[in-house]
């Protein structure tokens, strides 16, 4: 135990002693809110364009328009002529946009009716208008239909942000009240009908399938550049003449998870900090991280590490060179990848039959069931069992990685074959 102990050591501080993996744990968060923020800001920067394009101002570009049609009897209340001047004719248009008056203008054409077609004349070529009309003009010509300006905007965008209900959600009510479930600590009613903690409670499961698919896969990784690198630069040779292999095995996968303990709990940390400080959050479970959901994700960051964690160890001592043990990592980790493709699924209808697969299937339970416990109610024997097969798939890929990393393996430098892992395997078991 003593060489395993210093094992461990040396791999977690060769770690936490590079810049790069302190960067990465105070970037990812950042990342993290950027992906889950981002699609939201261009939905808001959509929804604002109205409003923006009504202020006047001297740089804001002024279209006009011809109503071929005759269908602007006016414009809405909120619409100055002058952000949006008639023309009576086309000529007249084209004059004011040579004159440098307006920078553009729309023509409405006779048959508007009937096909609704429009036509932009303006003097540059710009990508980003070609076949599209800008919020004014819609705002305009839907107010000329409608006749009432609160229709006509909510036209330009009749639907914002959309919530999924499900029918067979457990202990949700039709009517929208809270759900009766005996005890009214469990449910924080205050902090759920706060929109700003809504809106955090919604990033949660993106947050914690994100999290644990990237230091399963992180601290994988680098478990097999500290073998294969090993193996590489002969370093291997000299190790194994005081340290058995399964000693040195043990130490690098159990330094490498503490490296992903320590990363998880700088997160949570950082988190309490955020939303204690910043957020006016009055605890995690305010927005969806309770104590129980933090317990699972320990859980099955611990065993989904251990299983990921052998399985790239017996990979690393069966391939001849670092680079040629990344190109089959991904072949290894591609069942973490499904959830992460997925991840819609697992969010919106967290109780699917294709959710319940994911969560259920071992090697990818570490990130699926995870996401489901923070994105809905989840029957307890689900996470027990996903725990159970999460355990046993663990425990079967030690042992194959403890009959795989030997000395003869460790100082092999063949190419990997399926059948040599066969062969090699076989042998072992033999021996």
């Amino acid at each position: 135990m003593r060489t395993t102990a210093i094992v461990l050591r040396h791999e977690f501080l060769s770690i936490v002693r590079k810049r790069s993996f302190w960067f990465m744990t105070f970037l990812f968060p950042v990342l993290i809110l950027a992906m889950s923020f981002g699609s939201s800001f261009v939905t808001d920067l959509e929804g604002d364009a109205l409003e923006e394009v009504l202020k006047p101002s001297a740089e804001a570009e002024i279209f006009g328009y011809v109503d071929r049609a005759g269908l602007v009897e006016q414009l809405p209340p909120d619409v100055p002529p002058e952000i949006f001047p008639a023309f009576s004719g086309e000529g007249e248009a084209r004059a004011a946009v040579a004159a440098g008056e307006i920078a553009g203008f729309y023509i409405v054409e006779e048959d508007y009716l009937a096909t609704g077609e429009a036509t932009l004349v303006q003097d540059d070529f710009s990508p980003l208008s070609a076949g599209s009309a800008g919020p004014l003009f819609e705002y305009v010509m839907n107010y000329a239909l409608l006749g009432d300006a609160a229709k006509a905007a909510a036209a330009v965008e009749p639907i914002g942000d959309t919530r999924l209900q499900l029918v067979s959600s457990p202990g949700e009510k039709t009517d929208g009240s809270a759900p009766d479930n005996g005890n009214a600590e469990e449910t924080p009613q205050s902090s759920a009908a706060d929109p700003s903690f809504a809106a955090i409670a919604d990033l949660v499961p993106f947050g914690v399938l994100f999290i644990l698919f990237f230091v399963i896969t992180t601290s994988s990784s680098y478990l097999l550049q500290s073998v294969s690198a090993e193996k590489e630069n002969r370093t291997a040779e000299v190790l194994l003449v005081s340290v058995k292999p399964r000693e040195l095995m043990l130490g690098k996968v159990l330094g490498l998870g503490a490296v992903a303990l320590l990363q998880i709990t700088v997160w949570i940390a950082g988190s309490l900090l955020v939303l204690y400080q910043y957020a006016g959050i009055p605890d995690l479970a305010a927005v969806g991280l309770s104590g129980s959901l933090i317990g699972w994700l320990l859980a099955f960051l611990a065993l989904g590490y251990v299983a990921y964690g052998a399985l790239v160890a017996a990979l690393g001592a069966m391939v001849p060179s670092q680079r040629e043990g990344t190109q089959l990592l991904f072949v290894v980790l591609f069942p973490l990848i499904l959830p992460v493709w997925f991840n819609y699924a697992l969010t919106a209808d967290p109780n699917g039959w294709l959710s319940v697969a994911l969560s259920l299937f071992p090697l990818s339970a570490p990130v699926a069931m995870i996401t489901r416990l923070a994105a809905g109610a989840v029957p307890l024997w689900q996470p027990l069992a996903a725990l159970v097969g999460l355990a046993l798939i663990a425990y079967f890929f030690v042992l194959i990685g403890a009959r795989l990393f030997r000395s003869d393996t460790l100082l092999s430098t063949q190419a990997m074959r399926w059948g040599r892992l066969v062969d090699e395997f076989r042998r072992s078991g033999r021996a």
